[in-house]
């Protein structure tokens, strides 16, 4: 019988830290590059840098930048990761990710880094992280998700198993690394009026982001009602029907995709009618919104949104 095994690691960075246990199964070689995108999983960290142009991959190589929601890469002033292509873990994983409290947290009564992610990958990918791991002993590697490297590790052991545990992340991080973690699971598990409930929230958000009001109103309802709280959390902003939004995003600067942290959440449905919460926001300024949908001819379209932001 294999004796279960906790992988050894030596954290460079105080906030996360990852455990292994029970696995098995097969292996396989991969390649990350399937259409210029860099797929979720766990890579050889090849070079670190200040800034991109500092980097010079080879051929198998590729440049990524670190997630700052994540302190730790806030405060390090590398912000972009070379790391090997050609031979990775894929985080190929068995259920849906769960948020937990962290029952160690740094500093006692805090309230802002008391989550941990829990991850499980399918068996064949535990063993492939088995393998790997025992390849690369002493060298450094990188959690990547959503095309951003989360963390770096030094493996010191073996990493037997696929339960993985990123710690001391806080709420809205392993919030927006929940949702990432959600996508590679495949839409499959998701039931198809969720999944355009869904679709129709992002569309609206990050279309409104990038200031494009034509595909943005594709789901708006004519009758949107938006408005919420001002920052001080007690005076009431302007509505914001579709005419307003179009006129603000003609004076507003461009918030690209690529910078975006959007997650849709609560999402329930009854007949025609449907709501959901947002996540989102700027990097320093972030925001909540609930939404209500309303389906017509085939469509979900935004008719109520009301937020509120973030307290600091």
């Amino acid at each position: 019988m294999k004796r279960t095994t906790f992988a050894a690691l030596f954290f460079l960075l105080p906030f996360l830290s990852i455990k292994a246990q029970n696995g098995i199964a097969n292996k396989t070689a991969n390649t990350a590059r399937i259409q210029n995108k860099i797929e979720d999983g766990i890579y050889l960290l090849k070079g670190m840098g200040v800034k991109k142009s500092n980097l010079l991959p080879n051929a198998s190589e590729a440049i990524i930048p670190t997630n700052l929601l994540f302190e730790h890469n806030a405060l390090d002033p590398n912000k972009y990761y070379v790391i090997d292509t050609k031979e990775f873990v894929p985080m190929k994983i068995t259920k849906k990710p769960t948020i937990s409290a962290n029952p160690t947290p740094k500093i006692a009564g805090d309230t802002t880094r008391l989550s941990q992610l829990r991850i499980t990958l399918l068996p064949k990918y535990a063993k492939l992280l088995e393998d790997f791991t025992t390849k690369h002993v002493n060298q450094k590697i990188t959690i990547v998700i959503g095309g951003k490297a989360i963390t770096k590790h030094r493996v010191r052991e073996p990493i037997v198993g696929g339960s993985l545990q990123i710690s001391r992340c806080t709420d809205e991080a392993c919030t927006v690394l929940l949702s990432e973690m959600e996508k590679s699971m495949g839409s499959q598990n998701e039931p198809p009026e969720e999944l355009a409930i869904k679709r129709a929230i992002l569309n609206y958000i990050e279309n409104f982001f990038e200031n494009n009001f034509e595909e943005m109103n594709k789901s708006l309802h004519p009758r949107l009602a938006k408005r919420g709280l001002n920052p001080d959390g007690v005076t009431m902003s302007d509505d914001f029907p579709p005419e307003k939004l179009k006129e603000l995003m003609t004076t507003k600067p461009k918030f690209a995709k690529k910078h975006q942290y959007n997650v849709v959440k609560d999402v329930m449905f009854y007949g025609n009618m449907a709501s959901a919460s947002l996540k989102t926001g700027y990097p320093k300024t972030r925001w909540t919104e609930y939404i209500h949908l309303v389906k017509q001819n085939g469509d979900w379209k935004i008719i109520n949104v009301f937020w509120e932001f973030q307290k600091k």
